[in-house]
């Protein structure tokens, strides 16, 4: 807005260690900044909405950049928030009542998550732009937008290191949770000066169709295996989940079509290969 020039990395490396000082502090303080960003993220966006509606007809007359097609697109969504569910369980450990944790994932990634990539998408789809920030400079209220995702991006990064470095110290119970939170930070920061982000996409597809089966083995393990699973059970899971994925991933290049989708045909090759196992284990038994 200014018209500097500053590398990304100058910006990115002191703001990650402040990201980081917060998650190794705990993410209690998470909360509190969500309550103010999301009612301010909402009137962000339906004040970029109001601003350019009189371009409606354009923004549901646009054409796609056709760098993806439809089955790609789906992957990189679910890309995008699948880990999340996945790890799901992690943050619904805190609320008190199961019924509450189900309604707060069901909301945020059912009912916000889409209105807010709908909403977050019109002004930039009616003004020809990349992106939701570049739309806002446009139309005089740059500030408020960057503000909102600097916070939002923010939260995000804090709760993505606190769960990483959680996962690392229940497998490492002998190392302190304050030096891996360190050496994620570093991993991270690795990864951010070698520029790997040129590979998000292929990134989010990766995860879009090998995860959603491990989402599927969780959620039917629940119901079909009573006590603490052993070796056998978790040996019949790993290869629930390479089948599963390897299905998507044909999907992906063509080689296999039962939905279209990669996520549908990864998730209905899972079902189907852990009913069998399950199956042929009661035979043997």
């Amino acid at each position: 807005m200014a018209g500097w020039t500053i590398s990304p990395v100058a910006i990115a490396l002191p703001v990650s260690i402040a990201i980081t000082a917060m998650a190794i502090r705990g993410v209690s303080g998470l909360e509190k900044i969500g309550l103010v960003l999301v009612p301010v993220t909402f009137g962000v966006l339906f004040v970029s909405v109001a601003l350019t509606w009189h371009r409606a007809d354009a923004v549901l007359s646009a054409q796609g950049s056709g760098d993806l097609d439809f089955s790609e697109a789906v992957s990189a969504i679910v890309g995008i928030y699948v880990v999340g569910i996945v790890i799901q369980p992690d943050y619904g450990r805190f609320v008190r009542r199961p019924l509450h944790a189900a309604l707060g994932a069901g909301l945020a990634l059912g009912v916000v998550f889409p209105a807010i990539m709908l909403l977050a998408s019109f002004a930039s789809a009616a003004l020809g732009v990349g992106d939701l920030v570049t739309a806002m400079i446009r139309l005089g209220f740059g500030l408020p937008a960057l503000i909102v995702l600097l916070f939002g991006a923010w939260i995000d990064s804090a709760a993505s290191l606190y769960s990483a470095s959680l996962s690392f110290a229940n497998q490492l119970p002998r190392v302190k949770f304050r030096l891996i939170g360190f050496a994620v930070w570093a991993a991270g920061v690795a990864l951010v000066v070698l520029g790997v982000e040129s590979a998000f996409i292929p990134f989010l597809l990766a995860l879009g169709v090998s995860l959603p089966p491990l989402a599927t083995i969780l959620i039917m393990s629940h119901f079909a295996v009573r006590g603490r699973a052993g070796r056998r059970e978790a040996g019949l899971a790993g290869l629930c989940w390479a089948v599963g994925t390897i299905v998507g991933v044909a999907t992906t290049r063509h080689l296999v079509t039962l939905t279209g989708l990669p996520v549908l045909d990864g998730v209905a090759t899972t079902m189907l290969v852990f009913m069998l196992t399950r199956l042929a284990g009661r035979r043997l038994t």
